[in-house]
């Protein structure tokens, strides 16, 4: 968790369903980038079966800082393949979160109940082996 003095506050979350909500709030800039996706990076090692970032209140001064969500999810694509899925209720997020091309890899929606889908996506061959604790219920589970 970052603390409000590194200029971004992040608070974080666990709904019933084991998915991470991180709530972003403050200024994105090259201070608090790597904290940022360091955080969700942890979120999404520490047994979640999906991270979500609410960043409506996040103040984004360069487009280009965005790709902070695509870099973190690069980094937990393999193990453990967990969904990063971000929301906001601001049009212009969306507008430029998508030109930045952070939609390729990260969905973006406006609700979090419209994000909640997106955080069940196909089994990967990492599933295979070993399951998602959203599909078991709990953590670390083998498949047989």
């Amino acid at each position: 968790m970052l603390s409000e003095g590194a200029g971004t506050l992040v608070t974080t979350g666990r709904d019933a369903d084991g998915i991470r909500v991180i709530t972003a709030r403050g200024v994105l800039d090259t201070a608090t980038y790597l904290p940022l996706r360091d955080t969700i990076i942890e979120a999404a090692l520490d047994g979640a079966c999906a991270v979500i970032v609410d960043v409506t209140e996040l103040v984004v001064p360069t487009p280009s800082a965005w790709a902070v969500f695509t870099s973190a999810r690069w980094h937990v694509s393999t193990w453990p393949d967990i969904p990063i899925v971000l929301i906001s209720g601001r049009a212009e997020h969306q507008r430029t979160i998508a030109r930045t091309g952070v939609t390729r890899y990260v969905p973006a929606h406006a609700r979090k109940d419209a994000a909640i889908p997106n955080t069940q996506g196909p089994l990967s061959s990492h599933d295979r082996c070993v399951m998602h604790p959203c599909a078991l219920g709990n953590w670390p589970s083998f498949a047989i």
